[in-house]
């Protein structure tokens, strides 16, 4: 499960972010197999009213999907940051919601996994 990128925007293009992810994801793999990898998206609010550049970093996790194989984006909850002033976090509410979320995608993509709606 992979949520980051917010502290990458003002530092990091979206090609050079795009290759130091696929290569997290390729090192990953290395050791671990051919692993689901599910991305969440940062905070939507964020996105849309802070740094112009947190668009590229969403983009770059979206199309991760059709750059490496067994890999899912799930997009986020609007409205479930920590206040007015600091949208740049989920609050608890939104973590949970973006984790239920994630765990949806991760238990669609691994055949070993029983998700919480199937039957015992």
């Amino acid at each position: 499960l992979w949520h980051q990128g917010e502290s990458d925007v003002p530092l990091t293009s979206g090609p050079v972010y795009a290759e130091k992810l696929d290569s997290v994801i390729d090192t990953v793999r290395a050791e671990f197999g051919d692993v689901p990898f599910v991305i969440g998206q940062m905070v939507p609010d964020e996105i849309e009213s802070g740094e112009p550049n947190y668009a590229v970093i969403d983009a770059v996790h979206a199309d991760t999907p059709r750059r490496k194989a067994a890999v899912a984006y799930v997009p986020g909850p609007r409205g479930l940051y920590n206040s007015e002033t600091e949208k740049i976090h989920y609050n608890g509410e939104g973590q949970r919601e973006l984790g239920r979320r994630m765990w949806e995608a991760f238990a669609g993509m691994s055949p070993r996994v029983r998700r919480s709606t199937d039957n015992a």
